[in-house]
């Protein structure tokens, strides 16, 4: 079986696990897409607004049908989280340094070590403010607050 071969039936699968969101949850992805990094950014463009299938994108940056969808799903999963719309819209309001860390880990998906390294704080630190910010983002979510 040829490497092509693969690519299109591992496509095919990759297409059928896709599910289609609804019109107004791809609105709003999109519209959130401002606030993520530009890899993210432009994953969500291709998908949902030129409508690339995962096959077709995989295709053209050659790699799996599968990474496709899985990065996919993890960023939308990220982007309705409890804590993302935390971060997008209180930001004004944290403290410095966990507003630094929530727009960079949460919003842009940059990893822990490399915010820590480019802040100039400990890793532990970060982990810190990322806890502060996923207990901020219960209990609003508990209190029934739009977060």
């Amino acid at each position: 079986m040829s490497d092509d071969t693969r690519v299109e039936r591992q496509g095919d699968q990759a297409n059928q696990d896709l599910r289609p969101l609804p019109a107004r949850l791809v609105d709003v992805l999109l519209g959130l897409g401002e606030l993520l990094g530009e890899n993210d950014r432009a994953l969500l463009e291709a998908i949902y607004r030129r409508g690339l299938s995962a096959a077709d994108l995989a295709r053209a940056i050659r790699t799996r049908p599968r990474t496709i969808q899985n990065r996919l799903r993890r960023l939308t999963c990220r982007v309705n989280s409890p804590i993302f719309r935390l971060v997008a819209g209180r930001c004004d309001a944290l403290p410095p340094l966990r507003r630094e860390v929530g727009e960079r880990i949460v919003l842009r998906g940059e990893s822990q070590r490399t915010v820590a390294a480019q802040l100039g704080v400990s890793l532990h630190r970060v982990r810190q403010e990322l806890t502060g910010l996923r207990a901020l983002g219960a209990m609003a979510r508990r209190d029934g607050q739009p977060s």
